[in-house]
């Protein structure tokens, strides 16, 4: 993640726009996301992640078996405690 150049401030001034992810990283920024500072103090990309049922009921039964899981939105394995169940409820604890 990057703040913004002077051109993507310029270009987005109107937004609340603080920093730029490219996917992958290694690679030419042609694809990204862009964040705000809300979205960037809540930890979480605002996508929605689904799983399998028998994943699903691994969770439920040892919340601590997984360290991470695949953000689909994001397109990379991210720390368990940074998804939310739909209730609001930290996945994994």
């Amino acid at each position: 993640m990057r703040d913004l150049t002077s051109e993507e401030k310029l270009k987005y001034g109107e937004t609340e726009y603080v920093k730029y992810e490219s996917y992958p990283e290694d690679e030419s920024p042609v694809f990204g996301r862009f964040w705000t500072q809300e979205q960037l103090d809540d930890k979480g990309c605002g996508g929605l992640t689904k799983m399998s049922l028998d994943i699903a009921e691994t969770y439920a039964r040892h919340p601590g078996f997984y360290g991470s899981t695949y953000c689909v939105h994001c397109h990379m394995h991210k720390a368990v405690e940074e998804f939310k169940w739909e209730d609001g409820e930290v996945v994994g604890s």
